[in-house]
């Protein structure tokens, strides 16, 4: 535990930290590149819905040392805090248009996927099928039948791989990206959400 991190902010950290790593990293989910301090852009994108969230806002810092554009989803009062965590576009989840908008955004590229780290599934599932690109659904959510439109692939990730299943994102969260980010003083205080 780096110094300046209390107890209390590192008890609750793991849980937000590995739930979003799993999803991310799990080649049976996102499977993306993992993050690095010297991480260069893979030229993709990743939805992460409700980045404010302790979840999300974990996944959008990986998700950044990682390489990746991140578009995100919030309250338009946790824009400024989403952007400080390195958001690229944020978006209002209450705007009418928010499934359409973010659509439009993620199809003037390359998404890797989107991650629905808090929220409804069925909205993650709508807007990959409202995308040109169909996009991958990993949710910290169960998925329900009835959530995904037809074309559309959803799956729960926490919990769903068992041990061997959770190896490959190891090295992203109590390995050695966090360890270094972590005592390097890389976003401490944003990568730990306290519990409230």
């Amino acid at each position: 535990m780096p110094p300046g991190l209390s107890f209390s902010e590192a008890s609750v950290f793991g849980l937000c930290v590995s739930t979003s790593a799993y999803s991310l990293f799990s080649p049976d989910h996102l499977a993306l590149p993992l993050p690095s301090l010297e991480h260069t852009s893979v030229g993709k994108s990743l939805l992460v819905w409700g980045g404010s969230s302790s979840v999300g806002s974990n996944a959008i810092q990986l998700a950044k040392g990682a390489g990746l554009e991140v578009v995100t989803t919030c309250s338009s009062r946790s824009f400024d805090y989403v952007e400080s965590l390195g958001a690229d576009k944020v978006f209002d989840y209450n705007s009418p248009t928010v499934i359409d908008d973010v659509a439009a955004e993620l199809d003037k590229g390359t998404c890797a996927g989107i991650y629905l780290a808090a929220g409804k599934v069925s909205d993650a599932c709508e807007l990959s099928a409202k995308s040109k690109q169909k996009l991958f659904v990993s949710s910290s959510n169960p998925v329900m039948p009835g959530d995904c439109p037809e074309g559309v692939v959803a799956k729960m990730a926490y919990g769903t791989g068992g041990p061997d299943g959770f190896k490959p994102a190891l090295p992203a969260t109590f390995g050695g990206y966090l360890i270094e980010a972590l005592h390097k003083g890389i976003s401490a205080k944003k990568l730990v959400i306290e519990a409230q």
